[in-house]
């Protein structure tokens, strides 16, 4: 298609038509190139406009932005192409953008994923008592769990919600240190570490016990 102006008939002698080769098939007006030539120009419905300067006409043609060539041919079996660099101008930082958000989306299933597994883990309970170490229970979310003195009597509540643990004092203990740390009263406390050191005084007697959660 390239090999006829954009303007001129087909079937016109070789003195007028000079850019066109002598045995291109654009020359017979009723040659199957010709006749998709005629047919992709009228599906362009240019807009044309013409400036005569000297001997030549100068004919600009305006199309509707429907077709694009990647790469236009130009004197001396070169090309002209400016689509990708300007694709790539344009869509750079969007892409870019694209690629982040599906990254950020990945890391969020992800985490979310390992959180929702981390809640549905029990996770394992152990006292030691006089170096004595003995599993007391496993603690799931959203559970609560007594601990008691070798006696039976009950010293505190431990309690899970999500991946933090509280400790509540029992009104069975006259005393109660936690990590050091006196309780007085029965208002929850949250743990942050995975030792606890719990000493009470049961009937007149100090004890000690060490709590130790291991969270799977």
């Amino acid at each position: 298609m390239t090999d006829a102006p954009i303007n001129t008939a087909p079937g016109i002698p070789s003195s007028l038509w000079v850019e066109t080769p002598a045995d291109s098939p654009f020359r017979k007006a009723n040659s199957p190139e010709s006749i998709e030539r005629k047919q992709w120009l009228d599906s362009l419905n240019p807009v044309l406009y013409q400036r005569p300067i000297k001997n030549y006409t100068l004919t600009v043609a305006d199309i509707q932005p429907t077709v694009q060539e990647f790469c236009t041919p130009t004197p001396g079996g070169k090309e002209s192409c400016l689509v990708t660099p300007y694709l790539i101008h344009e869509l750079a930082l969007p892409l870019v953008l694209l690629i982040l958000l599906g990254l950020t989306g990945i890391v969020s299933l992800v985490w979310g994923w390992k959180r929702q597994r981390s809640l549905q883990n029990k996770w394992s309970v152990t006292e030691t008592v006089e170096g004595e170490e003995r599993l007391l229970f496993y603690l799931a979310n959203h559970k609560r769990k007594n601990i008691e003195s070798q006696r039976g009597q009950i010293i505190a509540y431990l309690e899970r919600k999500g991946n933090q643990v509280f400790l509540e004092k029992s009104n069975d203990v006259e005393e109660l240190d936690v990590n050091g740390g006196n309780v007085t009263d029965t208002k929850p406390i949250k743990i942050t570490s995975d030792h606890i050191r719990l000493t009470y005084r049961e009937k007149g007697r100090n004890s000690e016990v060490i709590i130790k959660i291991e969270k799977k």
